[in-house]
């Protein structure tokens, strides 16, 4: 664990786990960062694990502004349209199907994009950072206008 948000999930996880609730993990991994160790601390936790490959891409890397600025006119947030993934939600729409699942626990918004549109079971979102205010702090003191207005 090499940040506090991971860190923070892996405690949410555990503790879970720990009160004997049986957990069925769908996540997003960044393939070169998950080891061998880790899958099998994840299995030790949880029931099952389906672990969705995807590479987090650098918001500074000049690569993507073209892609950023033509994701600014859609309408929806950049961290939306990157957590958007068929895989995933083909994922969750199988395990939903089973008709096994209780709750839906998520500790960020953006994965959500890959629900179903109908879900019959609670839904519990546990952020733990306020984005907007993360973004509005950021472009209080940020002094390139694009980037400024880009965060708001």
């Amino acid at each position: 664990m090499n940040n506090g948000a991971r860190m923070r999930s892996w405690a949410v996880l555990k503790a879970l786990a720990a009160e004997g609730i049986q957990i069925t993990l769908i996540a997003f991994v960044d393939p070169v960062e998950t080891k061998e160790e880790h899958l099998a601390e994840m299995k030790r936790l949880c029931t099952r694990v389906t672990l969705i490959p995807k590479t987090l891409r650098s918001l500074s890397a000049r690569a993507h502004y073209g892609e950023r600025l033509w994701r600014f006119f859609s309408g929806l947030p950049f961290g939306i349209h990157g957590a958007k993934s068929t895989e995933m939600k083909n994922a969750i729409a199988s395990l939903l199907a089973g008709g096994d699942v209780d709750l839906i626990f998520s500790e960020q918004t953006d994965p959500l994009i890959n629900l179903p549109d109908s879900v019959n079971v609670p839904l519990v979102l546990d952020n733990h950072n306020a984005e907007y205010l993360i973004l509005e702090r950021y472009a209080a003191v940020e002094r390139n206008l694009v980037k400024k207005l880009y965060a708001w």
